[in-house]
């Protein structure tokens, strides 16, 4: 599992009903798709009896969707909602995996919309795409997003927001208007500015326990140096993901982030 964030994700054993990952290496996230399945499925390999059955690919809780034509069809995702209305038969979860979802039509996207709504609690979807501007706006949003793209820009504004964050936790109160031009610029990036803010805390939390080894990025040391009284980090970091449901249900942009900044600003020393 190469992404960092969806490691720790399957590490601490929180899942969520619906994964995009997006990337221009179908290759890579396909491989990346099938190991996050297998992760879940066999509760992260400690299920020896269904690690095999899925390595056998006779596990029949977990189904790939390969489209017998170039693009997917209404009937192919007719075939993901029925396999959804009954329960697990041997794994915790049901899973289905549509990689190069970009590849459904607009019917059969539609189609996808309803059980993205309407998740089975034990129902899990992952889709891959080489990006997820391929994909209808409305079913993004109800997915949790890991990128394989970064570039010289993320990197440029994943910068940035450490920098916000770090003035924030140090009490600096222009910190948040300063940071509106970097904001405004992510709007569109809700998943990855709340992936930043995450990976920032969760850092800090692993640098303060003594397990930098499993730190993501460990050129912020000097940062967390600095930060290191900092208290109730595990709050910061629940409440980041309250802020992510409620961008779900289109709460405002700017207003929660402003909320977001100014509780880890009250509880950092509290």
């Amino acid at each position: 599992m190469k992404h960092p964030l969806l490691k720790l994700q399957l590490e601490e054993e929180k899942y969520s009903h619906a994964y995009l990952l997006e990337g221009k290496n179908p290759e890579n996230t396909r491989k990346e798709g099938l190991e996050l399945a297998e992760s879940i499925l066999t509760e992260n390999g400690k299920n020896l009896l269904l690690k095999e059955k899925f390595n056998h690919e006779s596990l029949g809780d977990f189904y790939e969707l390969i489209p017998k034509k170039k693009m997917i069809s209404i009937d192919e995702i007719r075939g993901v909602i029925r396999f959804f209305s009954t329960s697990p038969l041997e794994a915790p979860y049901k899973i289905v995996f549509i990689p190069n979802a970009h590849k459904m039509g607009n019917e059969a996207a539609n189609a996808l919309l309803k059980t993205l709504e309407e998740p089975a609690g034990y129902g899990i979807l992952i889709l891959t795409s080489l990006s997820k501007r391929m994909l209808l706006p409305t079913a993004v949003s109800r997915c949790r997003i890991f990128s394989y793209l970064e570039d010289q820009e993320q990197k440029k504004a994943m910068m940035e927001v450490n920098e916000i964050v770090f003035d924030v936790l140090k009490g600096d109160l222009l910190a948040i208007p300063r940071g509106k031009e970097v904001f405004d610029a992510l709007k569109d990036e809700k998943e990855e500015l709340l992936n930043y803010i995450e990976r920032f805390l969760g850092d800090l939390f692993l640098y303060q326990k003594g397990i930098s080894e499993k730190m993501i990025y460990s050129e912020n040391y000097g940062y967390y140096d600095k930060l290191s009284k900092t208290k109730n980090i595990d709050k910061m970091i629940l409440k980041t993901e309250e802020v992510r449901k409620n961008f779900k249900i289109n709460a405002n942009y700017q207003l929660s982030l402003e909320e977001l900044f100014i509780y880890i600003m009250e509880v950092a020393n509290g």
